[in-house]
């Protein structure tokens, strides 16, 4: 994975539950092992853009009950209102798990009275989210900038 920072130059992946920066072996796709720091199981990778947490979906990777609420819990203690991007583009399939963990991710997030936004979805995941009416509690935009856009400006996106 190669996420470019602001400054052009790659960003390194980091754990969403500690922030430790992972290395590339826990990044290969069907590996599933949790981060050597914190022990977190790493189904995504997290980087800040502004205000912004964005959690960039590794393929083959569902997080553990475990994880997302520590990771829900981490935001809501924040002095920030929690704002969240779930960058879904390296996924070319969702299965079941993985959307309940989302569902379970996006009231904790709401509760706290923040915000979370789907982007990125290539078609098969799309149909997914739409035959299953779960379009209905996600916002869902195109793409990343977009998403950026309407959580900076305080907007819909």
């Amino acid at each position: 994975m190669d996420i470019q920072s602001e400054e052009g130059r790659p960003s390194p992946c980091r754990c969403p539950g500690c922030g430790a920066t992972l290395g590339p072996h826990l990044l290969l796709p069907s590996v599933s092992v949790p981060c050597p720091d914190c022990g977190y199981t790493v189904w995504c990778c997290s980087r800040r853009v502004e205000e912004v947490l964005v959690l960039d979906v590794l393929p083959d990777r569902t997080p553990e009950q475990g994880d997302i609420e520590r990771l829900a819990d981490s935001l809501a203690g924040s002095c920030d209102v929690p704002r969240i991007i779930v960058e879904l583009s390296q996924l070319d399939r969702i299965n079941s798990l993985l959307l309940a963990k989302l569902i379970v991710l996006n009231r904790c997030i709401q509760r706290a009275r923040g915000k979370l936004v789907l982007c990125g979805l290539q078609e098969l995941v799309r149909e997914t989210f739409v035959s299953t009416k779960l379009d209905t509690l996600f916002e869902i935009v195109e793409d990343e900038e977009t998403a950026l856009d309407g959580l900076l400006s305080g907007n819909p996106a």
